[in-house]
């Protein structure tokens, strides 16, 4: 029994070890657990306070920030995209984009995402969206590709609301394209005038205009057709860009709808655009298809066409550009084709009115030089000659040259002179005095030759005004009637 007891009592013994163990044991597991629940608290209000942040940073930040799969869906939206597509952020998490904007929106956003995928590689540029139909927004973009583990491929996108800076370039690049078209109008003005005041002829003065053109704008070619003398068709005046088998292909187009760009133009008296040649109904008529085919045979694709119309309305001829690709003119391009036309049509009044003046002054110049009358111009109020027929020779016996230089006295008497110089000087006073009439003088005067002798002649005349009523020389002419006046005396 003392044994048992003894046994007893070292197994209480061990017991009593092993329980102060375990307790001892559990004490510490429980302090670890605390400790280690305590820690991930810790590190799970650190991560919730980092996210938080995170998000307050991301909602904060003045950009579209989004978290989007290769499958099309959003993950994750800052606040300011959730207010673009007005949906709160945890609506739109795992939501489509074409769910979220039209689709055809969606698909050009789409596009730049896909070079991401494709490329693995980051992708910027800019993007567009049409919020209604009178507001459109630019932004530009960055696009990130993000690869997490077990995850579908994906993408973070940065985009920033640039819409007021496009449109400020985009204003700027008007302004720009605006003076730049108008220092080029200029230079061509100045340089077709320069040539007009060389007297150049109409082909010169057109083929110099049409090649600054051309320089000024890449890949156009300019022509002019001049309507016919019989106003039934067009005649090839310049092209200086395009070759010679064009200007012979071209010498002479019937006006007839649908003949052309340039014919249609004229026949409807408006501007036509041919966006393609190979394709326009008014370059298929059969009677037109050999034209036609020189036109692409050369590479000319698009043409545009504006009539040249006198200040009167009637037509001149027509203004053409050319280009080598099929093309729209735009609003700029279309008050370009005008103005040259205008530019066009001052050349052509201009450079007939110098021709109509040449061929009148070589009129009257073979007039004045084989009339039996003298002709002679005088400039007021110095009353000197500017200009005297030769038939002074047959009336004076002087050269034009010998009898300018001659002084008033050795031409006639004193009272002569007194009595031509009175009756001008009281016919420019009717006339200052609203008289027209008075400008026409006729008058008999005696004059010495250069023998001597006098001649009796009578002299017509007409006091020339300015634009103010003002006297600025006296046309007139002068007849020997001598003979006439012996027999009246007898």
């Amino acid at each position: 029994q003392e044994q048992w007891l003894q046994v007893v009592a070292a197994s209480n013994d061990d017991y009593l070890f092993n329980w102060r163990i375990q307790v001892t044991f559990s004490v510490f597991a429980f302090a670890g657990l605390c400790a280690l629940q305590w820690l991930l608290a810790g590190f799970v209000r650190q991560k919730y306070q980092q996210r938080m942040l995170l998000n307050l940073v991301l909602d904060t930040v003045d950009a579209y920030v989004y978290f989007k799969s290769s499958d099309r869906r959003f993950h994750y939206v800052n606040a300011k995209t959730a207010a673009l597509f007005g949906l709160p952020a945890e609506q739109i998490a795992g939501r489509l984009d074409s769910e979220l904007m039209p689709k055809d929106f969606a698909d050009a956003y789409w596009a730049m995402d896909q070079k991401v995928f494709a490329s693995g590689k980051k992708q910027s540029g800019e993007e567009v969206l049409r919020i209604s139909e009178d507001e459109t927004r630019y932004y530009a973009s960055i696009k990130v590709p993000v690869h997490l583990p077990g995850q579908p491929p994906a993408l973070i996108g940065f985009s920033t609301d640039v819409t007021e800076l496009h449109e400020q370039t985009v204003a700027r690049e008007a302004a720009e394209k605006a003076l730049a078209a108008h220092n080029h109008y200029l230079w061509l003005n100045n340089q077709v005038l320069e040539k007009l005041g060389q007297n150049a002829s109409l082909s010169e003065v057109l083929n110099t205009m049409l090649r600054i053109i051309d320089d000024y704008r890449p890949g156009m070619l300019g022509t002019v057709f001049l309507l016919a003398d019989n106003g039934k068709a067009l005649v090839g005046c310049a092209a200086p860009n395009l070759p010679q088998a064009w200007l012979s292909a071209t010498a002479w187009i019937s006006i007839e709808d649908m003949s052309g760009s340039a014919a249609t133009a004229v026949h409807r008296r408006e501007t036509v655009i041919v966006e393609d040649i190979a394709s326009h109904p008014y370059w298929a008529a059969p009677d037109f298809a050999a034209i036609r085919d020189t036109a692409l045979g050369f590479g000319l694709r698009a043409a545009w066409s504006q009539p040249i119309k006198s200040s009167e309305g009637k037509i001149l001829g027509v203004f053409n550009l050319y280009q080598r690709e099929p093309a729209a003119p735009d609003a700029d391009d279309l008050v370009l084709l005008a103005d040259y036309a205008k530019l066009a049509q001052m050349v052509i009044e201009r450079a007939r009115l110098a021709e109509a003046l040449r061929e009148s002054q070589a009129l009257y110049r073979l007039i004045a030089e084989n009339s039996n009358d003298v002709i002679w111009v005088m400039q007021y109020p110095d009353l000197t000659y500017s200009y005297m027929s030769p038939s002074i020779a047959r009336l004076y016996g002087w050269t034009p040259e010998e009898f300018s230089g001659q002084p008033p006295d050795e031409l006639m008497s004193v009272e002569e002179l007194r009595r031509w110089s009175d009756t001008v000087e009281e016919h420019v006073r009717r006339v200052g005095e609203g008289d027209l009439t008075a400008c026409f003088i006729e008058l008999e005067l005696e004059v010495r030759n250069k023998e001597g002798h006098r001649v009796q002649v009578e002299t017509v005349a007409n006091i020339m005004l300015d634009s103010a009523s003002r006297p600025t020389h006296i046309v007139g002419s002068s007849r020997d009637i001598t003979r006439r006046k012996a027999a009246e005396d007898s």
